[in-house]
C-alpha cells in the first residue's frame, strides 16, 4: 500500500490496462504524451496518476528546447518531405509561453538565408498558429482565427492542413488542436484565400524547434514530444519525429 514492496529500479515509458483481450482501454499511463508533470491526467482514459517518493517523471525522449541559438533538431532534405501539393503538419509540444515574445517554429522546411523556403508551421506572439508556404515566386501566409487554448507550459497537439486547390481555385488552411493527437477540434474558421497553388520544392532541411538558419531564427522555448509531416490531408506519412518511441526501441 505504500510502494515498499516489489519495487522496480529503472524506467517505465508507458503502461496500459484493457478490460478484455484487445478490449476497452481502461487505464493508460503515458507521461510524455500527457505533459510529464505530476499529477498526470490520462488524455485517453481520464484517470489521474500521482508520482510518489523519489520517483520522477523524466519524460525520456522529448526534445528540450532552451531557446538559445542552435537549439533545434533537423533531418536532411529528401524527395519524400518535399511536399508540393496538399499538406498536413502536426506537432505535440509544451511551449513555456504559448504567446511567445517572438514567433516559435514547430516544424517546417524553411531557410531565410539562401533562400530555401517551402513550408513552415509556427506559433505567433498572440498565440495563433501560422502557416507559411512558398510557391517559388510568392511567400504566402495563413493564420488561425483564434489562439490555441493551452496554458503556458501545458502540453497540447496542434495541426494544420492545407488544401492547395479546393476545386474553386482557392487554397484553404484549416487549423486544429487536440489533447490526445487522435480527436481533433477545429481552431476557429478555415483561412481561405483566392488562387490555387503548388508548394515549391527547395533543398532546406526539415527542422523542429527553429528555422534552418543555423537554428538561430524563430526559435522555440519549451518541449517538443513529436511532429509529423503528411503528403496529403490524412495522407501518406513522410516524416515523423518521435524521440520517445525511438528511445523505447533503443534507436538514435
Amino acid at each position: 500500500n505504500d510502494g515498499s514492496g516489489s519495487r522496480l529500479a529503472g524506467t517505465i515509458f508507458s503502461a496500459q490496462v484493457y478490460d478484455g483481450i484487445d478490449g476497452t482501454l481502461v487505464a493508460d499511463f503515458d507521461p510524455s504524451r500527457d505533459g510529464g508533470v505530476s499529477p498526470v491526467t490520462s488524455s485517453t482514459s481520464g484517470e489521474v496518476w500521482t508520482v510518489a517518493g523519489n520517483a520522477d517523471l523524466v519524460v525520456p525522449g522529448a526534445l528540450d528546447l532552451p531557446g538559445a541559438s542552435g537549439d533545434y533538431a533537423h533531418s536532411p532534405d529528401s524527395a519524400a518531405v518535399s511536399v508540393t501539393g496538399d499538406l498536413d503538419l502536426r506537432c505535440h509540444a509544451a511551449l513555456d509561453d504559448w504567446t511567445p515574445a517572438a514567433e516559435s517554429t514547430l516544424v517546417g522546411k524553411w531557410e531565410d538565408v539562401g533562400p530555401a523556403r517551402s513550408y513552415l508551421l509556427r506559433v505567433k506572439g498572440d498565440g495563433v498558429l501560422e502557416l507559411y508556404v512558398s510557391t517559388g515566386t510568392d511567400y504566402l501566409v495563413s493564420v488561425s482565427s483564434v489562439a490555441v487554448p493551452f496554458a503556458d507550459g501545458e502540453a497540447g497537439h496542434v495541426r494544420v492542413t492545407l488544401d492547395v486547390d479546393d476545386g474553386a481555385s482557392q487554397r484553404v488552411s484549416t487549423f486544429y488542436t487536440s489533447t490526445d493527437g487522435i480527436s481533433w477540434s477545429q481552431l476557429g474558421v478555415p483561412d481561405t484565400r483566392s488562387g490555387a497553388i503548388s508548394i515549391v520544392d527547395r533543398t532546406s532541411l526539415l527542422t523542429i524547434g527553429a528555422m534552418q538558419d543555423a537554428g538561430d531564427e524563430s526559435r522555440t522555448t519549451g518541449t517538443i514530444y513529436s511532429a509529423q509531416v503528411f503528403d496529403g490531408i490524412d495522407g501518406t506519412l513522410v516524416a515523423e519525429f518521435d524521440p520517445l518511441r525511438d528511445a523505447e526501441a533503443g534507436d538514435a
